[in-house]
């Protein structure tokens, strides 16, 4: 609708005054040091005016700037990264929407915390992180929608920091999809062994053959 056009219409302009103002600031004299101070200063404070449209907006203007913010996470991590902890209760939130295209952009969001976050740090936000991430797929239609979304966050979870500490902190209404995860990757990690074996195995006996016929 209309205030849906308006609402992307209103992100883009704070988008384009935000990127104006922090190309003034790369543009600024002084030091590498400063330079660099006033850089972060920049990025912090678009960060926050992109914050603002999570807050009361339409979920149009929610998805929106929140695939903002996760993009500014991603480029900027370093200034950034010390705002996630404080931001994350927000974005789990919205999670608990129910709007499609807002628990996409949160899942998102979630996807590059998990990988740009400290791994001690992000350990420690693991109780109310991964209860968060698996709340969409409470219900079998959002199982089904959000199911391979929250998969590939889950497995960026267990890369960082284990399947222990995952799997300590899912709830039990999903531990079975945690378990069918973890049996499918131990059987996937066979595969591989046996496929490795298999190819040094043909490898070794090609050697041979070729050594049998030069003789």
């Amino acid at each position: 609708g209309n205030d849906d056009d308006d609402d992307v219409a209103d992100a883009d302009d704070e988008a384009a005054a935000g990127a104006a103002s922090m190309e003034g600031v790369e543009g600024g004299g002084g030091g590498d040091g400063e330079e660099e101070e006033a850089m972060g200063a920049g990025v912090r404070t678009f960060f926050m005016t992109v914050l603002a449209g999570v807050v009361g907006a339409s979920p149009t203007m929610q998805s929106a700037a929140v695939m903002a913010l996760a993009r500014l996470l991603y480029e900027f991590s370093a200034q950034l990264i010390s705002t996630v902890p404080e931001l994350l209760p927000a974005v789990f939130a919205l999670m608990a929407s129910g709007n499609r295209e807002v628990i996409k952009s949160a899942l998102g969001f979630v996807k590059v915390a998990a990988v740009r976050l400290p791994q001690a740090d992000l350990a420690a936000l693991l109780p109310s992180m991964v209860p968060a991430l698996l709340l969409p797929c409470d219900d079998e239609e959002g199982f089904n929608r959000f199911r391979s979304k929250v998969r590939v966050v889950v497995e960026r979870l267990v890369k960082r920091c284990g399947w222990q500490a995952v799997e300590t902190v899912t709830p039990p209404a999903h531990a079975a999809l945690l378990q069918h995860m973890r049996r499918e990757e131990s059987r996937n990690e066979k595969r591989r062994k046996a496929s490795v074996a298999g190819s040094e195995f043909g490898a070794g006996k090609g050697a041979k053959s070729a050594a049998g016929k030069s003789a």
